[in-house]
């Protein structure tokens, strides 16, 4: 995959603000699309169809997982969790 240390690095810092703000609040959309994106360059992709289509079956369970734990912290006006479908990569 085409990320390099420095950005997994980044994306690591990203994640970790995105950790401490859900003891402070409940994060926007947009924090949450953030949070997914800073996972895919976390695990070394562009974005969650290069990660999905390069990565092994273990890392792709591992990002699913993780990824479906970020959806559970944003609700939508109407209190229901928002579709996977709304976060997908362009």
């Amino acid at each position: 995959m085409s990320i390099d240390n420095s950005q997994k690095f980044s994306s690591f810092a990203t994640l970790k603000a995105f950790s401490e703000l859900l003891n402070q609040e409940q994060p926007t959309v947009d924090q949450v699309k953030d949070a997914i994106e800073a996972l895919c360059r976390f695990y070394g992709a562009e974005n969650e169809e290069e990660l999905l289509s390069k990565a092994d079956e273990e890392l792709k369970k591992i990002y699913l997982g993780v990824k479906n734990e970020i959806l559970k912290t944003v609700k939508s006006t109407e209190g229901d969790h928002i579709e996977q479908q709304e976060f997908k990569n362009q």
